[in-house]
């Protein structure tokens, strides 16, 4: 009887044991996971210098991949980034591939980026790129990157669009996308600054009497919008209209808002409104517009002509 006994106590034990051993592999591979995963937060909310963190990933975690790339990448290791995230790519995971797109943004690879964040329709992402692009001088890429915002997104991607092709200096390609969007989105927040933009793109290739159409209705969708008014007027004027005709809508922008208050970066907008003032007689602000034109680029002729005739007139 005793030996009985001992021997269903020993098997007691051991199933005890081998229990206790499971469990505790259990706790030992849980705690690691979450103490690797605290330690990677302070490093991200930058608690912790980086010399500190593990580079110990435990692999149970369905996640660690995702964390070692962003550490790569945000400690400049696109390269490793990528090498990490291969295998998760291949097997179609989405988030690692949006985290190769960083990588690839870090790397300088504007094209590859491109690809990925028009996959994942990401309109911000594809700005971020374009506007990189835009300042290493890749034009081209900054184009793909605009372009592809564009076509994911036409109601947040044609102003970007337009606006990098008037600096091209595209005026006919950038009044093609405002006339598609107007007619193709008729409920936008951006339709108002659609119809200035057309305004003044029609403005760049002296068509005034569309200038003059286009201008009016926008006025009729948006009466306070100030930069349709001084399209308006600048295109009655330079269409030949009466001059009283012209100022008439020149006083309107004004009355809309205060222009000259206003953080007008584009220098256009300065030389316009300069000969606004001009045609109004208000001498002052004149030569406040066009020295705050040759502020944004003391080399153009036209304000500095303006603005010596101005000031020589007494």
């Amino acid at each position: 009887m005793v030996s009985i006994l001992m021997k269903r106590n020993a098997s007691f034990l051991l199933f005890l044991f081998i229990l206790i051993l499971c469990i505790c592999s259990d706790f030992y591979d849980s705690g690691v996971v979450n103490l690797w995963s605290l330690r990677y937060m302070s490093e991200v909310q930058n608690t912790v210098s980086p010399n500190e963190i593990s580079h110990f990933v435990p692999e149970t975690h369905p996640r660690s991949r995702h964390w070692r790339a962003i550490w790569a990448i945000d400690n400049g290791n696109a390269q490793t980034a990528l090498a990490i995230l291969k295998v998760t790519i291949v097997e179609g995971d989405q988030y690692a591939l949006q985290l190769s797109a960083l990588a690839y943004e870090q790397l300088e690879d504007f094209s590859a980026a491109t690809l990925i964040w028009k996959q994942a329709r990401n309109v911000p992402a594809l700005h971020r790129v374009a506007i990189s692009a835009n300042q290493k001088d890749r034009l081209y890429d900054a184009f793909q990157a605009y372009y592809a915002a564009w076509q994911v997104d036409p109601n947040k991607g044609t102003l970007p669009l337009v606006d990098f092709y008037r600096r091209a200096g595209d005026y006919p390609t950038a009044e093609g996308v405002l006339r598609q969007a107007l007619v193709s989105l008729p409920i936008s927040k951006y339709r108002s600054i659609w119809f200035s933009r057309l305004g003044g793109v029609l403005i760049k290739q002296n068509l005034w009497l569309e200038a003059v159409d286009v201008n009016q209705e926008g006025i009729a969708e948006n009466p306070k919008n100030w930069e349709l008014y001084l399209n308006l007027g600048r295109s009655y004027y330079e269409a030949g209209y009466a001059v009283d005709v012209a100022v008439a809508e020149f006083r309107k922008a004004l009355d809309t808002d205060s222009i000259i208050e206003k953080a007008l970066l584009d220098i256009g907008q300065f030389l316009m409104v300069g000969q606004m003032y001009e045609i109004i007689g208000d001498k002052a602000n004149a030569i406040n517009s066009y020295q705050r034109a040759l502020s944004l680029d003391s080399n153009n002729k036209f304000a500095s002509q303006r603005l010596n005739r101005l000031t020589n007139d007494g």
